[in-house]
């Protein structure tokens, strides 16, 4: 039963976080802090991430070491609980560099995944 959910987690995780690359893909850094869209659709798709990566068992997260998992769920509590605290250039680290390195390697476990 935790394979199946954590089967749709990952794919949830794989989808908001590409949403957040492609929305963000031609953009600057800047953009963030002029297009309101752009700053907010970028936090709550990060925050879904996040949420999903909080209900994944505890198994699937040790078998991806190499994810940050406390990183993704600290994050997504950031968004929630600290809105007014948003560092912009941690966001865009995350849109520019994080979040295409785990659609990548959650990919790759995704089809490890479907092998079971």
């Amino acid at each position: 039963m935790a394979v199946k959910r954590d089967r749709a987690l990952v794919k949830d995780i794989i989808d908001h976080a590409s949403e957040a690359v492609a929305i963000s893909g031609g953009r600057r850094r800047g953009d963030l802090d002029t297009d309101l869209q752009l700053k907010y659709a970028s936090e709550r798709l990060i925050d879904i991430v996040g949420e999903a990566a909080g209900n994944l068992s505890p198994e699937f997260r040790g078998q991806q070491p190499e994810i940050p998992w406390n990183l993704i769920i600290g994050m997504r509590n950031r968004l929630i609980h600290g809105y007014g605290e948003i560092n912009l250039d941690r966001l865009w680290a995350t849109l520019a560099d994080d979040l295409p390195k785990l659609v990548a390697n959650l990919k790759d476990a995704l089809q490890d995944m479907t092998g079971r």
